[in-house]
């Protein structure tokens, strides 16, 4: 093999190992979430909404986890948190919102990752 040959390969092979890392992402997605409500004292009514969130791809990532409670009968957003997670290829969390409604309101939630 020629030096111009061995040249070429060395660079198409530290070229292929730069673009395998450029291309590994992490990959979060929801996995199962659940929602309850119960009346607090202080507070009034709460829904409290239990999310897992996996990370499915092949390197570790950070992401924004928000959850929105959203009103029924206007589709306005109530209430919203976001929890700022870390996770490792293939790791899974459960997260926790504790979000306020109102008493005569029936609501659904929806889940963002970012």
């Amino acid at each position: 093999m020629d030096n111009n040959t061995k040249s070429g390969l060395i660079i198409t092979v530290i070229m292929a190992v730069l673009l395998s890392g450029c291309l590994a992402s992490a990959e979060f997605v929801v996995t199962d979430s659940s929602c309850e409500s119960s009346f607090d004292l202080s507070k009034g009514v709460v829904y409290d909404i239990d999310v897992i969130v996996q990370n499915e791809g092949d390197a570790d990532g950070v992401a924004d986890v928000t959850v929105n409670l959203i009103s029924e009968s206007s589709g306005a957003i109530r209430d919203t948190q976001t929890q700022t997670i870390s996770l490792k290829s293939g790791q899974s969390r459960e997260l926790r919102y504790t979000l306020d409604g109102e008493s005569e309101e029936e609501y659904s939630y929806e889940v963002e990752i970012n």
